[in-house]
């Protein structure tokens, strides 16, 4: 039986759940964070949002790890826009 968490989900190889491995808790809040948004608004969240919904300490921590989830596969940023955060699977994407 395979687990299904927040914001996996199940499919073929390289599936969300690959670029999932070894994420350490901030990136999975952040995840989880973005996924409960797009389920409720269709505006995507600033980067304070994100700070205060994925409970992480400063705005500066939530860009490198938005960075890495982009380098991932997991978010595409737009540069230069304040709400240019989007998920790239599941609720949110284009």
């Amino acid at each position: 039986m395979t687990m299904r968490n927040d914001v996996g989900e199940n499919s073929a190889a390289g599936s969300v759940d690959a670029r999932l491995k070894d994420l350490p808790a901030n990136a999975l809040a952040i995840l989880a964070y973005l996924k409960r948004r797009a389920e409720t608004t269709d505006l995507p969240p600033s980067r304070e949002e994100v700070r205060a919904g994925a409970g992480i300490g400063s705005t500066g921590t939530v860009q490198r790890w938005l960075l890495r989830l982009q380098q991932r596969g997991l978010v595409r940023i737009t540069p230069h826009v304040a709400r240019g955060i989007k998920l790239t699977h599941g609720p949110g994407r284009d």
